[in-house]
């Protein structure tokens, strides 16, 4: 709460000056007195703070433009609005004055009228500069409730579409958080290898790490196999491999109809729903990319998936340790991995072991 009146320091070591002052300012404001420059840094220091200060320059000890210095060296007063009322009448004794922090400089004698007008001139621009901090304060609060409240929707939102994906896949929901955690340690390790320097941000991180458990979200648009109809294995295979393309479809229509074709969160969703499983060889699917053609999102979430793939079989068939999963992707290497890539696989191998073990395949 603002208090009723604004309080005034007034700083100065002789008795007839301050006696002056207070003629001048009593009633109006509440008066403080400081007879020198210490006196006036332990007064600041014990609070409550003024709202203006009124100091003397010629005080034994500590001189007026030390006193101000400090005053703005300390960040809890530097705010505190310092008007020089002294004697020194030379053009380089106002210049230390202002620059030692001071708002304004009076000479004595000082006109009453004149020392009114500076005072409340100081003290509503004190009183303007608050106001506009606490506003600055409140707005910041607000965006960053606003900035909490998008996130968390934007969370819930990537979850109830994963878990929805989910459900096409005989892994689940174990798949997905797996890995995610893959790629964000693949993802880490590349930002390491100097063939990537600059190329991964942390911000780009942190969208494939919330965007992983989508990549499989075209699933939910592939017509399933209806036992007894006369679709052939061959062509479930065709039926399967559309879902990179219906899921990046899917997600560039809402882009466009949206006018969010500039959020770059949005787009690494589609590099990677879209291009994971395209191979460095050039014979991957949907679009047949080859090379650093591939989008980044989707060469780094082909090794996730293929090494959560190899040691996460379903119960029917036999997995294969992690040593077998590691020199799979070596194996593919060239061909259909990104060769750095997959250095940085190896770079980051223990976490992926570790990884593996933590959401075992359930129905969920």
């Amino acid at each position: 709460m603002e208090p009723l009146q604004d309080r005034i320091l007034i700083v100065d070591d002789d008795p007839l000056n301050v006696r002056v002052l207070v003629e001048f300012l009593r009633g109006e404001y509440g008066l403080t007195i400081a007879r020198d420059g210490q006196q006036t840094l332990d007064r600041l220091q014990a609070g409550p703070l003024p709202d203006l200060i009124l100091l003397d320059v010629m005080m034994p000890g500590m001189d007026g433009y030390e006193v101000c210095r400090r005053i703005k060296a300390d960040p809890a007063t530097r705010a505190v609005p310092v008007i020089f009322v002294t004697a020194l009448n030379q053009p380089f004794d106002e210049s230390a004055a202002f620059d030692a922090g001071a708002v304004d400089f009076l000479t004595k004698p000082i006109a009453p009228a004149v020392l009114q007008a500076r005072v409340r001139t100081h003290l509503r621009l004190r009183r303007s500069e608050r106001l506009l901090t606490r506003q600055n304060a409140q707005l910041d609060e607000q965006v960053r409730a606003r900035t909490r409240e998008l996130s968390l929707t934007k969370a819930v939102m990537i979850r109830a579409l994963a878990i929805l994906s989910s459900l096409r896949d005989d892994d689940g929901a174990a798949h997905q958080r797996r890995t995610q955690n893959y790629v964000l340690a693949l993802g880490r390790a590349a930002q390491r290898h100097p063939a990537f320097a600059g190329a991964i941000s942390d911000r780009m991180l942190d969208a494939l790490y919330r965007l992983t458990p989508l990549h499989d979200i075209g699933k939910i648009g592939v017509q399933a196999h209806i036992p007894g109809s006369t679709r052939s294995p061959a062509e479930d295979e065709a039926e399967m491999r559309r879902h990179p393309v219906i899921g990046r479809n899917a997600l560039t229509a809402a882009l466009e109809s949206e006018g969010a074709g500039d959020i770059e969160f949005l787009h690494i969703a589609a590099d990677l729903i879209g291009s994971h499983h395209e191979r460095w060889d050039g014979q991957g699917y949907p679009d047949g990319l080859a090379g650093d053609a591939i989008p980044l999102p989707g060469r780094l979430m082909a090794i996730a998936d293929a090494y959560d793939i190899a040691v996460s079989a379903p119960p029917w068939q036999p997995g294969v340790r992690h040593e077998d999963a590691v020199q799979l992707i070596q194996q593919g290497s060239g061909s259909r991995f990104d060769p750095r890539l997959v250095e940085a696989f190896l770079a980051a191998a223990e976490e992926f072991r570790q990884s593996a073990g933590h959401y075992p395949d359930d129905p969920a």
